[in-house]
């Protein structure tokens, strides 16, 4: 008559006395013998939990970073746009003379174009009955999607005449829980 053996599966391990039989971790012993060892020790299981936790941290982290520069993305992508709207705008209003640029009328259009660094530009609108620039100026302080640009001292527009009419914007912005702001510049020459 079979015996049962007391394994976690005594049914598949039903084996006559005496005869041989095979233990998954310890190969082949007889029945009055049998030793099978069944499960896990709980250094095993600990091991396989810190395995398992350290890669969820790791997914954890890679998730924040991920969050973190799609952010950063969103707001260069966003700068990238008031800056284009701003070089079309002077584009579009700047006075031409027999076709070409007026020099003295592009340099009309500069903005804050002293001083150098996030937070530092200054100087104002060069002049103020520029309704181009005053208009976008108005909608950059009005702007939710790029923080802190609307901030006096974050964006400039420089105009280099000598340089084929050259103008070159900068829009600086400070994201929340960042420390030091980040900063745009678009290069564009007005013909």
């Amino acid at each position: 008559m079979p015996a049962a053996l007391g394994c976690a599966d005594s049914a598949a391990f039903t084996r006559p006395r005496g005869a041989r039989i095979g233990c998954p971790d310890l190969g082949a012993v007889t029945a009055s013998s049998y030793t099978c060892v069944a499960g896990f020790t709980l250094i095993e299981v600990l091991v396989a939990l810190l395995i398992f936790s350290v890669g969820v941290l790791a997914l954890v982290g890679m998730y924040a970073a991920s969050i973190r520069s799609t952010r950063d993305a969103e707001f260069r992508v966003e700068a990238a746009n008031y800056a284009t709207e701003i070089l079309q705008t002077i584009s579009a209003e700047v006075s031409r003379v027999n076709g070409l640029v007026d020099p003295v009328d592009l340099a009309n259009f500069a903005l804050n174009a002293s001083g150098s660094g996030c937070g530092n530009f200054s100087g104002g609108q060069a002049d103020s009955t520029r309704t181009g620039v005053s208009a976008w100026l108005g909608r950059l302080q009005a702007a939710a999607g790029l923080p802190g640009a609307g901030t006096a001292g974050y964006q400039q527009i420089t105009v280099n005449a000598a340089s084929f009419n050259q103008v070159l914007v900068t829009l600086c912005w400070l994201a929340p829980g960042d420390a030091a702001p980040h900063s745009h510049q678009v290069a564009s020459n007005v013909n």
